[in-house]
């Protein structure tokens, strides 16, 4: 969450004091939603308890207070076959199964045979993959369907906000954006170009000439 800390380091003089308490007051914030589903689990009792509760946590930390549903457990899934049961059970639903997981993990080890119960884990595990793996979902396009455009420029986290290597990755997103064949729209990250939108004539028609007259959305400083 290191990325709250960025605005108020614009205006460091006046306003760097505040970025320590955005994280960590966010940050606790945040925290007590998983005491809540915690608490909730206690209640209900039980393994079962626990995983609804911290279930029902994640869920609600996703639409109080206008939700801030960032970083669900159920996201470690997305380069394997469990995330296709996010089809059927959406994110939170498959948030919910990680916990149960978890759950099983923790009480591998309290088992008499700790052996068993890792194999048993081991056995559900490979049971919900080979499940994922069968429904993996099929979708076929109509011919004249809209066809939308994604550019994203993949700069790693370390370089993002190198100003040395601002140009290189605009020039990156010049190449995807030109690529054949031709989309109905091309839809640019926030903040794509590397100075501020009133001096960017020359970037805005860079990226007119590279779209080859493709309507395309920018995110722009001003």
């Amino acid at each position: 969450m290191n990325w709250l800390v960025e605005p108020f380091l614009v205006d460091i003089a006046t306003h760097g004091w505040m970025a320590p308490f955005a994280v960590v007051l966010v940050s606790g914030g945040l925290a007590l939603f998983w005491g809540a589903g915690m608490s909730l689990g206690y209640i209900l009792g039980g393994k079962l308890g626990c995983v609804i509760g911290l279930g029902l946590c994640e869920v609600a930390r996703g639409y109080l207070f206008t939700g801030f549903p960032w970083g669900l457990l159920g996201y470690i899934w997305i380069d394997t076959p469990v995330a296709h049961l996010a089809s059927y059970f959406g994110a939170y639903g498959l948030t919910a199964i990680t916990f149960g997981f978890c759950v099983l993990l923790a009480q591998s080890f309290y088992v008499r045979r700790k052996i068993m119960g890792l194999g048993f884990l081991f056995l559900v595990l490979l049971a919900v993959w080979t499940f994922g793996n069968s429904v993996r979902p099929t979708y076929s396009a109509p011919e004249n369907a809209t066809v939308i455009r994604l550019v994203q420029p993949n700069a790693p986290q370390d370089k993002k906000f190198d100003p040395k290597f601002a140009m290189d990755y605009f020039q990156r997103m010049l190449n995807f954006s030109q690529q054949a064949p031709q989309p109905d729209l091309i839809v640019w990250p926030e903040t794509s170009l590397p100075i501020a939108y009133n001096f960017a004539a020359d970037l805005i028609l860079q990226i007119k000439e590279a779209s080859q007259g493709v309507p395309v959305l920018v995110g722009a400083l001003r």
